[in-house]
C-alpha cells in the first residue's frame, strides 16, 4: 500500500492500480511524493508509476481518507525523522518525537512557518545604530536577534559518534532536507568544537614526541598538523552553518586542496605582474607595501573559487559561504606551512653555522641548529593557528558569499565581478587583510582581534541572511502548494 505526499498534505493508503489510476488522470504531478511506510519518500516522477502507459480499468475508485498536512501548511501532524543506513532526513510522519539532526533546531514538536522575523524584508531594514550604516554602506543587512549564548548551547552537550558521522553525510538527494522541514533559526554548531580539541591533542602528541627523543622525522607532522588544525576545526563551524545539507565532503575538501594552491599560484602570478609592471598602477605596492596581499590574495581566492565550483548547482548564499571558507582554510595553512619551512631552515642554518665557528664541533653545532629552528617554527606555528579564524579564512568566506549574491544560481560570467554590489561587499575582505598587514600595531594583538570582530560581524550577518533565504523559499514552496490546491 502507498501513501501520497502532495505539497505538504499526506493521504491514503491507495494500492498499485489506484495511484497509476491518480498519475493517468494527473491527479498527482511529477512533484509529489510517494512512500509505502511514511518514512522514505520519493518523487513521483522517480518511481516506477511514472510510466502512463499501463492500462488501469475506468472502475477504479479512490478512497475517500483523512488528509494530513504537514505543519507550517495546515495542521499540526509532527514530522518524522527516518534513518536510512547512517543517513538521517526529513519526510513522512509518524508519532514519535524528533531526534536531533545536524543542522536543524529541534526545540520545537514542529516546523511552523517563517516568522515576519526571517524575512528579506525585515532584513533589509536598517536603523541609525553603527552597525546599520555601515551594513548598508557595504550592502548587507544588518546583523539581527544574534545570540552568541544560543550559537553555541549545543557546543558542549552529548552528542554519539553516529551523530558525528550523521554531520558528514551530506551532498546527496536523501541527506539533503525538504525545503518545508528547515526549521529557520540560528544554527547550533557543535562538531567544531570537538575538532579544536582533537586537533590540539594531535599537535600536542607530535610536539612532546619531539621533546622527547629530538627526531627530525616528526617535524614534517608538526608543522601539517600545526597548520591545519584551527583551520579545519573552523570550517567545520561554516560546514554547520550550511543547513541546506548540499554540499559533499569532497567538494569541501576539494576547494581546500585544489583551491587552496590554485589560490596561492594565482597569487603569486599576480604579484609577477606587479613586479614586471605589467598591471598598470603597479607602483601603487611601493606605496602600501604589505597590505598589497589585500586587493592581491583576496582575488586570487575569488578567482579560485570560481574555478573550482560550478555555481548554477549550488546557489545559495550559505554554499557560497562554505566554498569560500574552504578556499580560505587551504590558502592559510599552505602559507601558514611554508612560513614555518621558512623559518626552520633559514634559523637552523643561521644557528648551525655560528655554533661550529664557535665550537668547531659540527654535530653539537647540528643539534643546536635543529633545536632554535623548531622552537621558532613552533611559536610561528602556534601564533598563525590561533589568529588564523580572524584572518583568511572569515575573509574568504565573506568574499564567497559576496559572489553568490551576485550569481544567483545562475552560470557563471566574468562580467559578474563588476557587479556593484559584488565589488561593495569585496572591498570588506580586501580592506580587514590590508589592515592586518599594515605596520602599525596595537597592545595585545589588538589590531587582529579588531580586525576579526568586524570580520565574523559581516559573516554572521551573511549567515542571517542565508537563513532568511531560506524562509523566502519555504514561503514560495508554501504559496505554490496553496495555489495547485486550490
Amino acid at each position: 500500500m502507498w501513501w501520497v505526499n502532495k505539497f505538504g498534505s499526506v493521504s491514503g493508503p491507495y494500492s498499485d492500480d489506484q495511484i497509476r489510476k491518480l498519475v493517468q488522470t494527473n491527479r498527482l504531478t511529477r512533484l509529489c511524493k510517494i512512500s509505502d511506510d511514511r518514512a522514505t519518500w520519493v518523487r513521483i516522477d522517480e518511481s516506477i508509476f511514472w510510466g502512463r502507459s499501463a492500462n488501469v480499468p475506468e472502475e477504479i475508485e479512490l478512497p475517500s481518507t483523512s488528509t494530513m498536512t504537514i505543519s507550517g501548511v495546515g495542521s499540526s501532524a509532527r514530522p518524522r525523522i527516518a534513518r536510512i543506513g547512517s543517513v538521517t532526513h526529513h519526510d513522512g510522519f509518524a508519532g514519535q518525537n524528533q531526534e536531533p539532526v545536524h543542522g536543524f533546531s529541534t526545540s520545537q514538536d514542529k516546523v511552523n512557518p517563517p516568522t515576519a522575523e526571517w524575512s528579506s524584508d525585515s532584513a533589509e531594514r536598517q536603523d541609525d545604530s553603527i552597525g546599520s550604516k555601515f551594513a548598508s554602506a557595504i550592502g548587507i543587512a544588518s546583523l539581527r536577534g544574534f545570540n552568541l549564548s544560543e550559537l553555541l548551547s549545543e557546543t558542549f552537550s552529548r552528542h554519539t559518534k553516529e551523530d558525528i558521522e550523521n554531520v558528514f553525510v551530506v551532498g546527496t538527494r536523501k541527506s539533503t532536507p525538504d525545503i518545508l522541514r528547515m526549521e529557520v533559526s540560528w544554527p547550533k554548531p557543535w562538531l567544531f568544537a570537538r575538532m579544536v580539541i582533537a586537533s590540539v591533542v594531535l599537535y600536542l602528541l607530535f610536539y612532546m614526541g619531539w621533546k622527547a627523543w629530538g627526531n627530525p622525522k616528526l617535524l614534517p607532522g608538526l608543522m601539517f598538523i600545526g597548520s591545519f588544525a584551527i583551520p579545519i576545526s573552523t570550517l567545520v563551524l561554516f560546514f554547520e552553518f550550511n543547513v541546506w545539507r548540499n554540499v559533499s565532503l569532497y567538494m569541501v575538501a576539494r576547494l581546500v586542496l585544489f583551491g587552496g594552491v590554485v589560490s596561492l599560484i594565482t597569487t603569486h602570478v599576480i604579484l609577477d605582474l606587479i613586479d614586471k609592471e605589467i598591471i598598470p598602477n603597479a607602483w601603487i605596492s611601493n606605496v602600501i607595501g604589505a597590505s598589497i596581499a589585500g586587493p592581491v590574495e583576496e582575488t586570487a581566492k575569488v578567482v579560485s573559487v570560481v574555478v573550482a565550483v560550478s555555481a548554477a548547482k549550488y546557489r545559495y548564499k550559505l554554499n557560497g559561504l562554505l566554498f569560500g571558507a574552504a578556499v580560505g582554510v587551504g590558502f592559510a595553512a599552505f602559507e601558514s606551512m611554508g612560513y614555518a619551512w621558512e623559518l626552520f631552515t633559514q634559523i637552523n642554518a643561521g644557528v648551525t653555522l655560528e655554533a661550529a665557528a664557535q665550537s668547531g664541533d659540527f654535530a653539537y653545532a647540528h643539534e643546536m641548529g635543529m633545536q632554535y629552528g623548531a622552537n621558532v617554527m613552533f611559536d610561528n606555528i602556534v601564533m598563525r593557528g590561533l589568529l588564523s579564524p580572524l584572518g583568511h579564512i572569515v575573509w574568504s568566506s565573506i568574499a564567497g558569499c559576496a559572489l553568490w549574491r551576485v550569481i544567483k544560481g545562475r552560470a557563471f560570467k566574468w562580467g559578474m565581478l563588476c557587479d556593484e554590489k559584488f565589488i561593495r561587499l569585496l572591498l570588506v575582505p580586501v580592506f580587514l587583510h590590508m589592515i592586518w598587514n599594515s605596520p602599525f600595531a596595537l597592545p595585545y594583538y589588538g589590531k587582529y582581534l579588531i580586525v576579526g570582530v568586524v570580520g565574523w560581524w559581516v559573516c554572521l550577518s551573511l549567515v542571517r541572511e542565508g537563513l532568511c533565504e531560506i524562509a523566502d523559499e519555504q514561503r514560495k514552496v508554501m504559496t505554490a502548494g496553496r495555489l495547485h490546491d486550490e
